[in-house]
């Protein structure tokens, strides 16, 4: 109930803002919406009903990995919520089906990661590139996402042994070179 409390608070601090804020437009992102218990789940479907914090977004955009139509039929998500946040739908597969996108992915946040840093883009050994495509990424994106970041900062040999064993390690991947 505390969070209910504090996301209809910060609903209502969003209105406020965007009533106020001449030329200011807003997006709200909802990450893991299943996730939301159901008092939180009631707050948002209030808010979007009543035109009230998101009802004053220009975008609302919310994320699950979860099937939520599974869960509706287990109800532990709210079918009225559903429909309100169902407007376009995006269905991405999990990057463990779409490894073609990996060197992309991976040359992105490498160079990313590397101004954030400021430090040289690396061009990774092509060991590494074999281990990543092989590893199943259940944490997806963002599992890559980190990974990336670690062999930025500590190298790719300590940042690939991070990963569990599956992967094929045990040869062990050569070291980043600047590109």
């Amino acid at each position: 109930e505390r969070d209910a409390r504090l996301l209809r608070e910060f609903f209502r601090e969003t209105a406020s803002t965007a009533r106020h804020g001449p030329g200011l437009t807003a997006t709200v992102f909802l990450d893991e919406i299943a996730d939301l218990d159901t008092p939180c789940q009631d707050a948002v479907a209030e808010a979007i009903a009543d035109g009230d914090g998101i009802g004053h977004a220009e975008r609302l955009i919310s994320a699950s990995c979860q099937n939520l139509e599974e869960e509706i039929r287990e109800q532990r998500f709210r079918e009225d919520l559903f429909y309100r946040l169902n407007g376009v739908c995006l269905r991405v597969p999990p990057l463990r089906h779409r490894k073609e996108d990996i060197p992309a992915l991976m040359e992105f946040f490498l160079r990313r990661e590397a101004q954030a840093l400021g430090r040289v883009p690396v061009a990774l050994q092509p060991e590494t590139l074999d281990v990543l495509l092989r590893y199943s990424w259940p944490g997806n994106v963002r599992e890559l996402e980190e990974v990336i970041k670690r062999i930025l900062l500590s190298g790719e040999s300590v940042a690939l042994a991070g990963l569990p064993s599956d992967t094929g390690l045990s040869s062990g991947a050569g070291k980043a070179s600047p590109v």
